[in-house]
């Protein structure tokens, strides 16, 4: 086998494994289904938050309008060591709505990363069969709770929800770049799902039963980990129960959250997102696989680049190559942008479909190296934290 051979086979392969992912996921797409369970479960919706008293007035607000049953609902929101005026606001809502229930966190222990124990404290709190769970930074819609829990048929243990990073300022560039690739994110995750095959989920909208939770022994398993509270608990459920995990397509259960701000702050979250991926090797080995393939694909276009700066004759291959990537894609996400009702995004495609080669690598390689910020939070305080004696 000839090194030309050789380069072609390293090149084309990962090339090709990633645009068949994505037609994969377009299929996916196209089986959506509606929620069918008529049963009004008790809900509890749980809500972990920590300086957060810009966004959860917004939230608050409405979650107090939902259209389903106010005696078949609570929202606890648990109080994560905020040093701001997140928990008088909640004390404010509170007295006026009897639904609301505040719980605040003045000690961690050792062995929990902090969202976690904030999460497992509302979770044991809670009354419902039924636990939804949403970001503090996010708004829901009326039908929110009603389209959510259309989904939970018997023999689901598990419903994922979309949501949608808002454009607060159209000129911003990180917020419009963001708003699009969430959105693939979103559309991938839904297309596997849809399709058999649960991958990930997002705090921001999610659910699952109180007796799936307790099945898999709630965070214990995972309590280290400083992210991970959806796509680890997804993969307990997935891989501990028979419950079946389905997506909730309905636009009427669509979320929505506020965008970072600056650039720096946008790859601290994706670093922290990306963090996460080791554990995946031992919980969900395919996902891993999958997640590494995305990672060596980009890695393989970055090095055609430079290959083609020796060598000018590869400079058509890389091209080709981009081409099909990028073509994979397009088809994705020209319906995915159709159907989540965000088509102005699509204009972003081009330069993110380029700006995802340095992306990807720096967050892969910064989930697995770099420190990051969030919360007030370092990794590194996640880590004392977490191990307080060092070990």
């Amino acid at each position: 086998m000839t090194f030309s051979t050789i380069i072609l086979i390293i090149f084309w392969i990962p090339i090709l494994l990633y645009t068949a992912s994505s037609l994969f996921f377009y299929v996916g797409l196209h089986r959506r289904t509606g929620g069918k369970n008529t049963r009004k479960h008790f809900v509890s919706v749980i809500i972990a938050a920590r300086n957060e008293e810009k966004q959860i007035p917004e939230l608050l607000d409405s979650l107090k309008t939902q259209d389903y049953p106010q005696d078949r609902f609570e929202v606890i929101v648990i109080d994560d060591k905020s040093t701001d005026h997140t928990a008088d606001i909640i004390r404010d809502f509170s007295r006026e709505w009897e639904q609301l229930r505040l719980l605040q966190v003045s000690e961690t222990p050792g062995n929990y990363s902090p969202k976690k124990y904030a999460l497992t404290r509302g979770i044991n709190a809670a009354k419902g069969e039924i636990i939804l769970g949403v970001d503090a930074d996010c708004t829901v819609q009326p039908t929110w709770i009603s389209t959510m829990n259309s989904y939970f048929a018997e023999e689901v243990g598990m419903v994922v929800g979309f949501s949608s990073v808002t454009v607060e300022d159209p000129s911003s560039w990180i917020q419009r770049w963001q708003a699009f690739d969430f959105l693939a994110l979103m559309a991938a995750n839904e297309g596997a799902l849809n399709r058999g095959v649960p991958l990930a989920a997002s705090g921001q909208n999610m659910g699952f039963r109180k007796e799936a939770f307790e099945m898999v022994g709630g965070y214990d398993s995972i309590a280290d980990r400083a992210t991970g509270d959806d796509v680890l608990l997804l993969q307990l459920i997935r891989r501990q129960t028979d419950f079946s995990i389905v997506f909730a397509g309905s636009p009427k259960a669509y979320n929505t959250t506020v965008p970072e701000r600056t650039l720096k702050s946008l790859l601290h979250q994706r670093i922290r997102w990306a963090s996460d991926a080791p554990v995946q090797l031992a919980m969900d080995p395919g996902f891993f696989a999958y997640l590494f393939s995305v990672f060596t694909m980009y890695l393989v276009v970055l090095g055609g680049i430079v290959f083609s700066f020796f060598y000018p004759s590869f400079l058509p291959v890389l091209v080709a190559g981009y081409l099909v990537k990028a073509g994979g894609e397009f088809v994705l996400l020209r319906y995915a942008v159709t159907l989540y009702d965000r088509r102005e995004l699509l204009r972003e495609f081009p330069w993110w479909t380029l700006l995802q080669i340095p992306y990807i690598i720096v967050a892969g390689v910064g989930g697995a190296f770099f420190n990051y910020s969030w919360k007030g939070r370092t990794r590194k305080e996640a880590n004392h934290l977490q191990n307080p004696r060092g070990g």
